[in-house]
Parts: structure tokens; sequence; C-alpha cells
């Protein structure tokens, strides 16, 4: 009878447990060798293992699976079996630089064409450099700037568009509203009133037709400035004029006239001046003092306009005259005095009452001496009907003539 099969593998495992004890033996008595110090890879470094030995521990796992009711796949489909060696045509120059067939040569690309193909192209493939710290972060640095001048590029033509759309959008809107102020005003403010206020010599159609403006105009197609000369030239007795306008079509003028203060003689005809000394309109001698006017005998005359001041021919400076006048009628012997003359500026005088000639001199403290002629005038002495020549050139000194055979002109 033969033996079962626990007695079997029994025997089988004490053989192997022998086996293992030998071989631990061995191993401990076995010299220690040098270390390894080759500049070899840790793979090729280790040492191989024991093929016996892998065998029985595999048949002892198997066993004792196999007494658990386990079955294990055979030991030839291991889930990581070695790899299979390639074959020369299957290996590759990496594969032959990393198992030691061929040395790694330095600065040379792997796969490079043969020197048949290079000879072809005319050009060799340019060798691989080794880059230094140095020219890397240069290169990073020339990168960076590249980088911040296209930020910098991109922002200029994005500051650059929306100025330009904001000068389009500005000249449309500009456009728009300008068409519409264009529109309005040739439509709504139109003049369809017109009045005059304050002219008592001129009628209202004169002021109007003199004004330059018509109804139809445009409310502000004129020049307030412009329209004022123009009514002062062509009607001489207006002093100022004051336009307002009221839209939508609505003008009021408004003038002041002028009062006349004087008068004189223009080559035979005389005409009334004002209290500026502007020339006025023509009237009689008769007319001119039924007015209150006092004749005025004037330097020789360049050039006399209806509404404008008058130009002298041998005067410099026409300003004493003009002072001269302004005295006389602010003084106490306005409405006194007949005549003034003013023809040469170092010997003015007046005629007063028709009988009494005041000698004025020169135009230099014209009001003192004006005043001093009026506090004289009030004497007693000039109760009476006489002609006298009162002088009052120098101021420290004033002297009465009497004499009835005064001539006053």
């Amino acid at each position: 009878m033969g033996k079962s099969v626990n007695e079997y593998y029994s025997e089988k495992m004490k053989r192997l447990l022998e086996m293992q004890k030998n071989n631990a033996t061995a191993t401990l008595a076995a010299p220690v060798e040098k270390q390894n110090t080759s500049r070899m890879s840790p793979e090729r470094q280790a040492p191989k293992k024991d093929g016996k030995r892998e065998y029985y521990d595999d048949f002892r796992k198997r066993i004792e699976h196999e007494k658990a009711g386990v079955s294990l796949p055979p030991s030839h489909s291991r889930q990581n079996p070695r790899p299979r060696p390639k074959t020369p045509a299957e290996r590759t120059a990496v594969d032959d630089i990393r198992q030691g067939r061929v040395p790694a040569r330095r600065h040379e690309s792997i796969n490079a064409r043969p020197e048949g193909a290079k000879a072809k192209a005319g050009q060799s493939r340019p060798l691989r450099k080794r880059v230094s710290p140095e020219q890397t972060a240069r290169d990073r640095y020339e990168e960076n700037i590249r980088r911040l001048e296209a930020l910098e590029t991109a922002r200029r033509a994005r500051v650059m568009r929306m100025i330009r759309d904001g000068l389009v959008s500005f000249l449309l809107i500009f456009a728009v509203l300008t068409v519409m102020c264009v529109v309005v005003y040739r439509l709504l403010f139109v003049i369809g009133d017109i009045r005059v206020e304050g002219a008592d010599k001129y009628s209202q159609d004169e002021i109007v037709l003199a004004s330059g403006v018509d109804l139809g105009d445009h409310l502000y197609s004129f020049s307030s400035r412009e329209m004022g000369e123009l009514l002062m030239l062509r009607c001489p007795e207006i002093d100022s004029v004051d336009v307002d306008r009221t839209p939508p079509g609505k003008i009021e003028i408004n003038v002041t006239e002028e009062k006349p203060a004087f008068y004189a003689d223009f080559y035979g005809e005389y005409r009334l001046l004002s209290t500026s000394l502007r020339l006025l309109r023509s009237v009689t001698e008769e007319e001119a003092v039924s007015l209150g006017c006092v004749k005025i005998k004037l330097p020789d005359i360049v050039q006399a306009t209806a509404g404008k001041n008058i130009s002298f021919a041998d005067v410099r400076n026409d300003k004493y005259i003009y002072d001269t006048c302004r005295a006389l009628l602010e003084s106490e012997l306005c409405g006194r005095v007949g005549t003034v003359d003013v023809s040469d500026k170092f010997n003015m005088y007046l005629i007063v009452d028709s009988k009494y000639k005041i000698k004025l001199g020169d135009s230099e403290s014209i009001e003192t001496k004006l005043r001093i002629a009026a506090a004289v005038l009030e004497d007693e002495m000039f109760d009476n009907d006489v002609k006298a020549l009162i002088d009052v050139t120098d101021l420290s000194e004033t002297s009465v003539v009497v004499d009835d055979g005064l001539k006053l002109d």
C-alpha cells in the first residue's frame, strides 16, 4: 500500500526545510565581498537572484495554498515577468547607450543624420550647445522686456483708439447740434415787432428806417453797437441808443435825444452843437437864441460831419475847448452868457448879459475864474445899465473897467 498525500507532502516539506537551512548556513559562512564602487547603474550593481531559491519559494507557497484550498496560476504566468531582451533589429541608439554597448558622445544629437544625408543637404546640423545660467537669465530678461513693450504698444493703441472714437463722437454731436441751432435760428428767431421809446424830434418810422433793421430779419443778425452808431449818424440829435431784444421776435429801441447847448457859424450857416460839441442840424440865429443856446466862436475848422465832433485845423490839442465849454455849462453864468470865444487858446473871453465882457485868458483854473467873475457881477455897481470889462486872467488880481463905448465883439 502506497503513501498518503499528506505523508508525501510532509516528507517534501522536511527536505525543503533542510535545504533552506543548509543554504542559510552557507550564506553566513561565505566571505564578505568588497563593496563595488564602479559607476554602474543600480540595476547592474544588484546581485543576481538565485534561480533554485526562487523556484523552491514558489513551490512552498503553492503547497501552502493547496492545503488551504486555494489554487495559484502557474509560475510562468506571473504578473511581472522578466522583460524579454530586444533583438538587434528592435534596439535603438538610446538602448545601446543605456546598456553600455555604445559610448555616449556629448554635444551631438543621438538621432543625427548620416554623413551622406548631411552632404546632400549641403550643410551640417548645428550642434547643441550648453546654455549657461547667465545666458538663460539674459534671455528671460529680454523676453520680459519684449513682453512689456508689447503690452505698452497695445495700451497706446487702445488709448489712441479711444481718443479717435471720442473725437469722432464729438464731431458728430457738434454737427447735429449745429444743424439744430441753424434750423431753430432760421425758423423761430424772426423779428415781428419793433418799438421805439424816448423819441420826440424823430418819428418811429424815421428811427426804424435809420436803424437798418426791418421786419422779417433775424433777431441776432445785427449788432446793437453798430445800430446805435448808425442811428446817431443819421439822426444827429440822438445822444444814445439802447436796444433790448425779447425772444422770439421783439425789439425795443430806447433813444435819448441830444440837448443843443451851442450854435456856431459855419461859413454863413448856423448849426447847433451839443454839450459835447457834436454837430447837429442847421438853424437860424433867432431859433438858436430862442432855444437858449450860446454862440461859440471856434478855431478854423477842417471837417464837420453831422453826428460827429468837429476837427480843427491849427489846434494840436483841442482839450481846452471842451474843458471851457463844460465849465461854462456848470457855472452860475450859464444862463447869462450870450457868446463865448475860444478861437484863441490864450485870449478867451465871454459876453454876459450883452454888456459885460469877461477876459479869461487860457483854460487854466477855468472853474475858479468863472466863480470870480460871477462874484464880481453881483456888486451894486453893475445894477446900472453900464458896460464893463472884467479881467480875471490873473487870479491874484481882478480888474474892472467901466466903459460905455466898449465894443463887445
